[in-house]
C-alpha cells in the first residue's frame, strides 16, 4: 500500500496538455507521465482541479472537447489510481 509521501498531485495544467493536442512536445510528455503516475497509483486528483479542467477543455483549448465526451473524462479520471483524490 502507497502512503501520502508516495503520491503526486496532479496539477491542471498537465490534464489539459495531455487532453490538446495542439500543445504539441507538451502534450506527449504529458501523456506520458499520466501514464506513469496512474499505472503506478502515485496520481492524486482533486475535484477543483476536475472542475478547472471542464472550464479549460470546453473553453480555452483550440478544439474544445464536446460536453459528452468531457462527462466520461471526468468520470474516467476520478477512478484512475485506484480513485484517490486528494480532499
Amino acid at each position: 500500500m502507497n502512503s501520502m509521501s508516495d503520491k503526486c498531485f496532479v496539477d491542471t495544467n498537465i490534464l489539459v496538455y495531455a487532453h490538446d493536442r495542439s500543445a504539441g512536445v507538451k502534450h506527449q510528455r504529458a501523456q506520458m507521465l499520466l501514464e506513469q503516475l496512474w499505472d503506478s497509483g502515485q496520481g492524486v486528483l482533486s475535484t477543483e482541479v476536475l472542475q478547472e479542467l471542464c472550464i479549460n477543455l470546453r473553453r480555452k483549448i483550440s478544439h474544445p472537447l464536446p460536453v459528452d465526451e468531457l462527462r466520461l473524462l471526468v468520470r474516467d479520471l476520478r477512478n484512475v489510481g485506484g480513485g484517490h483524490q486528494h480532499p
